[in-house]
């Protein structure tokens, strides 16, 4: 027998499937399955950590991998908390059972207003879309047409709302442009350009407050391993009459060998008393980096990292640890993974990890 098409169902078969839709994903699974989950996301979470760590030294100074860990987490209950709200809405309804699992025919009945998006293309180029509820309600209809450079897109089309973009590409050189409207009458403009990421501008427009930004990065190659770098930007906003204006612009010049890296820059327009030199080091698992080091204001680390195998193979093998020289303030950690021939695994501790601790 033939199936139907979207266009034979009734809506309330289609709501029926987008709802099992959105709640597959919180079917329960097996526990070798969430073993196996939480394994590959510990290995990921302390790679994240690590390259979090080297990548950002300033913004991670603070952070432990504990914290990481939390953040990470809440991240991944995102969609409970959706299911949550249920919960507190339809307290008759066991959403959640026990062990903190979903059930899901709970939930199907607990979401009395699933919407489905209904979309339809009259034309080439132009996208409607409404959204109707399990009790037949529709919402207003929203669209967006291209053509060429254009796109226009609206959040409500019956109100008259609407959004125009425009860019157009000429060699290294991105032109853009953009307005909002609201049942014909003009909110706000954009005008903007981008040259090969170097120099970036826009202009702003929105009744009497004007706003002109633009930004400066241009590296430039001096030798084998030395560059030059200028960094700056500018903004002047007008409001009410008054004008405000600020500015900054940093030269840099770095050396870098794979090895060995040194920085040096300062910003001449605010001023400042002392340049900020940086310098690294990165060998044979050890490595070393100070930022700032002419200020009160120093920072840095001195480290040791070795690493063995594949963390998604049978072994793998990888530990760790750093010091911050002037705060005093030291991080190690470690992971180890090994599989037998009958497919059995060394177990260091919960999921397989050894924690990056505080010490």
């Amino acid at each position: 027998m033939a199936s139907l098409t979207s266009d034979q169902k009734k809506p309330k078969t289609i709501i029926e499937e987008k709802v099992l839709e959105r709640v597959k994903p919180l079917i329960p699974k097996t526990k070798e399955e969430i073993k196996k989950e939480k394994e590959a996301e510990m290995f990921q979470m302390v790679e994240e950590f690590k390259k979090l760590k080297k990548e950002n030294p300033l913004g991670m100074r603070d952070m432990t991998f504990s914290m990481f860990r939390e953040l990470k987490i809440k991240e991944k209950n995102l969609i409970k908390n959706e299911l949550l709200k249920l919960a507190v809405k339809y307290p008759e309804k066991k959403i959640f059972d026990e062990f903190g699992g979903v059930n899901t025919e709970e939930a199907k009945e607990a979401i009395d207003a699933a919407v489905v998006d209904l979309e339809i293309e009259p034309i080439d180029g132009l996208t409607l879309q409404r959204s109707i509820d399990t009790e037949g309600e529709q919402s207003v209809t929203s669209g967006e047409y291209s053509i060429g450079n254009f796109n226009f897109s609206s959040p409500n089309i019956e109100e008259g709302i609407l959004k125009t973009d425009a860019a157009f590409n000429l060699g290294d050189l991105n032109l853009t442009a953009a307005a909002n409207t609201d049942d014909s009458k003009l909110l706000n403009t954009k005008l903007g350009f981008n040259y090969d990421n170097e120099l970036k501008g826009s202009v702003f427009n929105e009744g009497d407050y004007t706003q002109t930004d633009l930004e400066l990065d241009k590296t430039f190659n001096l030798a084998d391993n030395i560059t030059a770098n200028l960094e700056g930007s500018a903004n002047i906003s007008k409001f009410d009459g008054e004008t405000y204006k600020s500015s900054d612009l940093t030269p840099k010049l770095s050396y870098n060998d794979g090895i060995i890296s040194a920085d040096i820059s300062k910003e001449i327009l605010e001023g400042g008393d002392l340049p900020n030199l940086g310098l690294g080091f990165n060998k044979n698992g050890f490595y070393a980096r100070g930022d700032n080091l002419l200020s009160e204001d120093r920072s840095g680390k001195v480290g040791y990292e070795k690493t063995l195998g594949d963390k998604d193979g049978d072994f793998y093998y990888t530990i760790g640890g750093e010091i911050d020289p002037f705060s005093g303030d030291k991080t190690a950690g470690g992971a180890i993974k090994y599989t037998f021939a009958k497919g059995g695994r060394v177990k260091m501790s919960k999921g397989g990890i050894a924690e990056i601790l505080k010490l």
